[in-house]
């Protein structure tokens, strides 16, 4: 005996949405508070824009040449 032939009928199934659970809620809030953190340095950067710069700080690790 075969199998019933279906492949004319669409195939579906139904998936339920995880529920949200306590460690969704604290990935959010680490998320939220990388960004805020990540704010606060570019503002913090900007108050040294005139007299810092990224290659300086590279030089300075080089050593002397």
């Amino acid at each position: 005996m075969s199998p019933p032939d279906d492949s004319d009928q669409a195939r579906s199934m139904v998936v339920h949405k995880p529920k949200s659970d306590i460690f969704t809620a604290l990935l959010g809030i680490s998320a939220l508070a990388l960004l805020v953190g990540c704010l606060f340095l570019l503002l913090e950067w900007a108050t040294y824009a005139g007299s810092f710069s990224p290659f300086e700080l590279y030089d300075a690790v080089g050593g002397p040449n």
